[in-house]
């Protein structure tokens, strides 16, 4: 409650449960006394009974403000209703008083809520209330159960009640489509909205709607009982009786269905639809069975009369019965076995009336039959059969007075083929004591091979070979001796002999090397060619020399090597070691090597690359290297310490980090800086032509610098306390420096320090890099934050843009609220931020905004306030 005092320094303080102080706003304001006038008090509504009391009264109270003394006059102005008047008493009224308000002849309305607005005039001052009025509810009238209604669609239906007690004010009939779920207003028929309700033309979708009729009276309405409204329908045949075909003895069924009320069935025939139509006696459902048919029978014709409850009848179209003999297989077809190219026939014979034929056949066996195109008598012909046609099944069905047939049983085709010889034997050439293989593809029915042999050739006299009567034939391990040996095979059917081609056999043997290429070497420049040789055995043999210059690993074909014979010349170095043999082909033989023989060209030794110089760092891994040519060279490492005697390298304390002082590369491995000013040498030796010393290459190896790291103040840090981190660096000298921060590097200057903060949680370290290029990595130091339960606002004073800070003390906040409000209380910025570090940044822009101070809080995510802060902005 602000007091009545007047005054220009008024401020808000606000406290928290205990009186603790929590926050007081900013800027005066100023309370001044309310202007004079009046005003009405609220008034509760007055509650009449209905058809009762004459008048009902209301007290109606005025409040003066400021003193105000000059009179109130009073006039109803609007929600007065029809019939009745409104006075007051007084009239005029001063305010701080009040006044009676009357309704006059409230008997004559009906129950609700009638609010009057009341108007007051006082000098220049016009006020307005509500004066409520409340008229309850009295006794309705009474009504009677309209009833149930029962029509033929098409007509109307009927509902009327009598109302009784108080007088009826009016009526309201009401129709539900939905068993009384929902009622609307009639909007169709006579008489709506009077005691007596006639529907419009009824139809069949009108069945088992629902009618009743609101009555109202001064006092109340009373809803009557529901009636049900019935619907009855006409007979329609939805579905007329078929013709039927039956033979003598069986029974013919006729069936209709139809629609409407209380339907009735009358079967009538005709013996021929010109005469008149008989009822038939006891014939009155929607089926009628006419049992054990006779020929007499024939083309009479029946219908149905339907009848039901709603005119007028309806008749169906007349359906015809026809009667004849049945049919009777007495002879089926039988099986047929032909050749292909002859003509098969099957034939069935049948007894019955009106007998007709229709032929099928099957392709798989009798699974499925499907009909042959005009075979429809009782006979079947197939004029020159083929192959494709054996296994063929073939059946007729017969006709008579059903339209289902009897079907014979299947007689199966067998077509014979004629012996083809489809692939002939062909000659075999192979090598002694391989297998030949003769065959031959034929085809017919009932087919059988016998192969016969020939010594002398073709021409010669043919031999059965025993055993031999399958349609191939094998010659395992032939010899020399049965080249030229000629077969042939006779094939036999059930229906022709057919003998096949002859062919020969021919016998060849495999390459055999006798005498193998043997490894040979020369000396430059005395020697400028070498000569390799191979002597063979075998059917027609042929030489291709080749040369491998890896050892063996891969051969290239030497060009024009075509003998017995190979001639290397013009001997070069760079030939020693290859290696030479000769790939034979023959007719049974296919890229037989030879052994390889080896080339030896010997040269002298001479040195090509010599070792330099190497400076590296300590602990560091160097290599010395040397190229030389030469045959087969050798080489030996030595070193000389303190410039003293050239010895053998060997790993011998102190130092056991070499490598490879037998090769042409020396590698010095985790080098000790006690090795520096050491100078090493190779000797490169090939016999038989001597050794060569290599020129002195010498090892410098430099100190590795020492670093540490240091945090200048707190490691854990806030906003208003953030941290540079130091590096020490011996010995003294020109560094270059790398900062990584959780290992990773970061974009910073290359500087011996490093300022740190609240973003720039984490560990940190420094690798020092000396002119020499040697580097060493400092130890780690971690920054963490500091722990703190103020927010941390900056900059402030501030143009209008500014950071705030508050340290996250639960992991799982993951959103805080900066809000900001005016000295009025008036919030004039709100921003909610993700927050996913101790310290995450929220910027805040009040550009917009005037000079002066403002009230700053955080809150959580739950609307909990967390820390404030007074921001000045200053422009």
């Amino acid at each position: 409650t602000v007091p009545n005092t007047p005054t220009a320094q008024a401020r808000i303080r606000v406290q928290s449960i205990g009186n603790i102080f929590f926050d007081i706003s900013n800027i005066n304001f100023t309370i001044v006394p309310p202007v004079a006038g009046f005003a009405f008090a609220t008034t509760p509504p007055t509650t009449v009974a209905c058809n009762a009391a004459t008048s009902a009264t209301a007290t109606l109270n005025t409040t003066s403000i400021g003193g105000y003394v000059t009179p109130i006059a009073l006039t109803a102005t609007g929600g007065v209703p029809a019939g009745t008047t409104v006075s007051f008493a007084p009239a005029t009224v001063v305010p701080g008083n009040s006044s009676i308000v009357t309704l006059n002849n409230t008997n004559t309305l009906s129950n609700g809520t009638y609010n009057i607005t009341v108007t007051g005039v006082s000098g220049t001052i016009t006020q307005t209330t509500t004066v409520s009025f409340v008229v309850s509810a009295g006794t309705a009238p009474t009504v009677t159960a309209p009833t149930n209604a029962v029509v033929c669609a098409g007509a109307t239906a009927n509902f009327s009640v009598i109302a009784s007690g108080v007088p009826v004010t009016g009526y309201q009939w009401q129709v539900s489509t939905n068993a009384g779920g929902t009622w609307t207003d009639v909007s169709t028929g006579i008489g709506g909205t009077t005691n007596s309700y006639t529907t419009a033309a009824t139809t069949a979708g009108m069945n088992n709607y629902q009618y009743r009729v609101l009555v109202s009276g001064q006092c109340g309405v009373t809803t009557s009982a529901a009636a049900t409204l019935s619907v009855q329908t006409a007979p329609a045949i939805t579905g007329q009786p078929q013709n039927a075909v039956e033979c003598v003895g069986n029974n013919a069924t006729f069936s209709v269905t139809a629609t409407g009320t209380n339907l009735t069935y009358q079967w009538e025939f005709s013996t021929d639809g010109i005469a008149p139509y008989t009822a038939i006696a006891g014939a009155n459902a929607s089926t009628y069975t006419v049992t054990s048919v006779t020929l007499a029978q024939n083309n009479y014709r029946y219908r149905v009369v339907v009848s039901g409850t709603c005119p007028s009848a309806a008749t169906s179209s007349p359906a015809i019965l026809q009667v004849g003999n049945a049919a009777v297989i007495t002879a089926s077809p039988v099986d047929a076995t032909v050749c292909a190219g002859q003509t098969a026939t099957f034939s069935v014979t049948a007894t019955g009336s009106s007998l007709t034929y229709q032929w099928q056949q099957s392709t798989d066996g009798g699974a499925t039959f499907t009909n042959i195109a005009g075979a429809t008598s009782t006979t079947l012909t197939l004029p020159a059969t083929t192959t494709a046609q054996n296994g063929y099944r073939y059946r007729v069905n017969v006709f008579s007075c059903v339209p289902t047939p009897i079907t014979s049983s299947a007689a199966l085709l067998t077509v014979n083929t004629l012996v083809a010889i489809n692939t002939q034997p062909t000659a075999v050439v192979l090598c002694e004591g391989s297998t030949a293989n003769f065959s031959v593809s034929a085809v017919g029915t009932g087919l059988s091979y016998q192969w016969q042999v020939s010594t002398t050739g073709c021409a010669g006299t043919f031999t059965n070979i025993a055993g031999a009567t399958n349609s191939t034939l094998a010659v395992s391990n032939t010899t020399a001796a049965q080249s030229g040996y000629a077969y042939r095979v006779i094939v036999s059917g059930t229906c022709n002999t057919v003998t096949s081609a002859c062919v020969t056999l021919t016998v060849n043997t495999a390459i055999v090397i006798t005498t193998q290429p043997a490894s040979t070497s020369a000396c430059l420049p005395t020697q400028t060619s070498a000569s390799f040789s191979v002597a063979v055995t075998g059917t027609a043999p042929t030489y291709q020399w080749q040369v491998s210059t890896n050892g063996g690993t891969t051969w290239t074909n030497i060009a024009g090597e075509t003998n017995t014979t190979l001639t290397v010349n013009g001997l070069t170095a760079s030939m020693t070691g290859n290696q030479y043999r000769v790939v034979l082909n023959g007719t049974c033989t296919t890229g037989l090597n030879s052994n390889a023989a080896t080339l030896t060209v010997n040269t002298l030794v001479a040195i090509t690359s010599q070792p330099v110089n190497r400076a590296i760092c300590d602990g560091s891994t160097t290599t010395f290297n040397v190229s030389a040519t030469g045959s087969t060279i050798t080489y030996q490492w030595e070193v000389s310490t303190n410039n003293g005697p050239f010895v053998p390298v060997n790993n011998a304390a102190p130092y056991t980090g070499y490598s490879g002082a037998n090769t042409a590369t020396l590698t010095v491995s985790n080098a000790p800086t006690f090795l520096s000013g050491n100078r090493y040498r190779v000797i490169v030796s090939g016999v038989p032509c001597g050794s060569v010393t290599s020129n002195i290459a010498t090892l410098v190896v430099n100190a590795l610098p020492n670093a540490v790291l240091v945090a200048a103040q707190n490691s854990a840090i806030n906003p208003y306390n953030p941290t540079t981190l130091f590096t020490t660096v011996s010995p003294a000298g020109n560094y270059n420096y790398q900062w990584r921060k959780d290992g990773v590097l970061l974009n910073a200057p290359n500087s011996s320090s490093l300022p740190v903060d609240v973003d720039g949680f984490g560990t940190y370290t420094v690798t020092v890099t000396d002119v020499n290029g040697c580097s060493r990595t400092s130890n780690s130091v971690q920054v963490s934050e500091a722990a703190s339960n103020m927010v941390f606002v900056y900059p402030n004073p501030s143009r209008g843009q500014f950071q705030v800070r508050y340290y996250r003390a639960n992991a799982s906040d993951n959103a805080y609220s900066v809000n900001v409000y005016d000295g009025r209380g008036a919030r004039i910025f709100s921003k909610q931020f993700p927050i996913a570090a101790p310290y995450s940044r929220m910027d805040v822009n009040l550009n917009n905004a005037n000079d002066g101070v403002y009230m700053l809080e955080v809150i959580d995510a739950k609307g909990k306030r967390l820390a404030s802060s007074r921001v000045i902005v200053s422009k």
